[in-house]
């Protein structure tokens, strides 16, 4: 009895030295206002909500209210009818879920992701939007009944619909149901909402997300920075966005975080501000034009040949924006570019339809990496414009069963060494240990429009940093070869993965062959060197062969797994993609 309650002392002690250790190797990422103003919050805790904020100001609102109006909305026109049909027939439509509707403002729902989208009204601002473009009464007055109800809910505050995060997208999206729908919804409706603008205006500068930066604190600045605006004496002028957004995008236009998804988002709002600001005569200062204008430059690059977002880090198709109306009027993109801030390559040959995005980087930005995956050296391929090889993608966060094999290195274009992820991932947005990740030559220069490559980049896991991965990209033709070799890996398991878009099948080929078909395209996938090769789709315990379409759509889709032969030194294959 003694020996065994040793025993279980021991793992207990090792359990809690490994958590701690854990949590240091977290923390130590993080900026010193993330840890001051965390330590703030837990010692002062939320701030109260005022009684009232900043005044609406009739000239510069209607202003504002032009501009957003004239931007149009930031969804689908699609989109927009989906989720006020729903709501009026008594349906919340997101995420993936169709949940009943039965007007209760203060229902938990299906999760606390659901209950923020529930609490930013974007249904709301999607009625506004048809009974403004239809001149549909009815719409109207569901939609002023869900106001005021709302109202009455949760005018004394409270969380989750008063914290920082779901105060910037209502404050913006009431802005919006002004825009569309002002007209024809009661003079009682329009006070609530101007009165409430700046009312959220001053809770939300009384606790702007500066501990968790990232996205968070730049959607807080983006609604202050457009309430400034609005209102008579509103906190949080666009300089603070201005300020924000600079430390967020890099000089090649890519958002901090490097999803694809995130970096859309970040983009919309930043034209709308972009347009109020310009709309009442205070322009936003030229850096930061400049600025937006290399994220709306960068954006075509994040985009697949039909159109959708590369699925790199936490990137979802249902964003809820409207991606072609971001692109406006610009030159589709063509050739090689090396986003060197972001570590991205991408490969676009505007003559075949084919594109290769290429990760070089570790999770990003070390002071929240809480969106990035562990799929460093991964990559996404198109064929003749159909995506083919692609990241397994995003289904959701707390509480989604899938969150943790989509984010490990398994369910990406990559190899993992040892029996741990390139990076110490755990749960739902923290990560520990990080893998370091560096490019060690490229031969072509940007814009290169032979459509030819070479690029080698290496990888060392957190847990495994003696074990080296270095992978070399080379395209001739359209021929893809990826040449894989993993040093000091003795002892280790050496695996990795190629992942098929869901509609693409594949079947064995010869020993050494496989063949990818979709019904427009087919791909030869030859494999050189160590490794065997299995075929998995919709296995579980260990999950394999999965595909996230969109928050809580997940479906079957066919998995290539190399397996390195048992105590290889320096395991090595290429793998060779040649389309017909």
């Amino acid at each position: 009895m003694r020996r065994a309650g040793t025993a279980a002392h021991e793992r207990q002690v090792s359990g809690v030295l490994g958590r701690t250790g854990r949590l240091l190797r977290t923390v130590r990422h993080l900026r010193g206002r993330q840890l001051l103003h965390q330590g703030l919050r837990r010692v002062l805790g939320s701030p109260p909500l005022p009684p009232s904020g900043p005044a609406w100001h009739p000239m510069r609102g209607e202003a504002v209210l032009g501009a957003l109006r004239a931007l149009g909305p930031v969804a689908t026109e699609d989109e927009l009818r989906q989720h006020a049909a729903g709501w009026r027939a008594g349906v919340v439509h997101g995420l993936g879920l169709e949940v009943p509707w039965t007007g209760d403002w203060r229902m938990t729902g299906p999760s606390p992701l659901w209950r923020y989208h529930l609490h930013y009204h974007d249904h709301l601002a999607a009625l506004a939007w048809v009974a403004g473009t239809d001149a549909d009464d009815d719409a109207a007055h569901a939609l002023t009944d869900a106001l005021a109800a709302w109202d009455l809910a949760w005018h004394g505050g409270g969380a989750p619909a008063w914290d920082a995060y779901p105060v910037s997208v209502r404050l913006v999206n009431w802005l919006r149901i002004l825009a569309w729908a002002g007209d024809r919804i009661p003079p009682p409706a329009r006070t609530l909402l101007q009165r409430g603008i700046g009312r959220h205006a001053a809770h939300l500068a009384a606790q702007l997300e500066w501990h968790l930066d990232a996205n968070h604190l730049l959607r807080d600045a983006w609604a202050l920075g457009l309430a400034a605006l609005a209102c008579e004496r509103a906190a949080g002028p666009p300089d603070l966005f201005a300020r924000i957004l600079a430390e967020q995008v890099g000089p090649d236009g890519w958002h901090e975080e490097r999803s694809p998804m995130y970096h859309a988002r970040a983009l919309r709002d930043a034209l709308e501000l972009e347009a109020a600001a310009a709309a009442v005569e205070r322009p936003l200062d030229p850096a930061t034009r400049e600025r937006i204008r290399a994220m709306r430059d960068a954006m075509p690059w994040m985009r697949r040949g039909d159109g959708s977002l590369w699925t790199l880090n936490d990137a979802a198709q249902d964003l809820g924006v409207d991606l072609a109306a971001l692109s406006g009027a610009a030159a589709p993109p063509a050739g090689l570019r090396h986003f060197d801030a972001a570590a991205i390559t991408v490969l676009i040959d505007a003559a075949t339809g084919d594109r290769l995005r290429i990760d070089r980087g570790g999770p990003a930005p070390a002071h929240q990496p809480a969106h990035a995956h562990a799929g460093a050296l991964g990559f996404e391929w198109d064929v003749a414009g159909i995506p083919c090889l692609v990241d397994r993608g995003c289904s959701g966060y707390d509480g989604d069963p899938w969150r943790e094999h989509l984010r490990g290195t398994a369910a990406h274009n990559t190899i993992r060494v040892g029996e741990r992820d390139q990076s110490e991932m755990w749960a739902t947005f923290r990560i520990g240990g990080r893998a370091r990740v560096r490019t060690l030559d490229r031969r072509l220069a940007d814009g290169n429009g032979s459509g030819d490559l070479s690029l080698t980049a290496e990888c060392r896991g957190w847990s495994t940093p003696d074990a080296r991965h270095e992978r070399t990209f080379t395209r001739e033709g359209r021929t893809i070869t990826v040449a894989d070799r993993v040093e000091h890996a003795r002892g280790r398991a050496v695996i990795g993965h190629l992942h098929c878009a869901p509609d693409w099948s594949v079947e064995r080929a010869g020993d050494r062959a496989l063949l990818l078909r979709h019904a427009r395209a087919t791909v030869h996938c030859t494999i050189e060197g160590d490794a065997t090769i299995t075929l998995h789709r919709g296995e579980r315990s260990p999950d394999a062969g999965w595909h996230a379409h969109g928050f809580g759509n997940v479906v079957p889709a066919w998995t290539i797994r190399f397996t390195a032969p048992a105590n290889a030194a320096a395991p090595a294959w290429r793998t060779i993609l040649a389309p017909t």
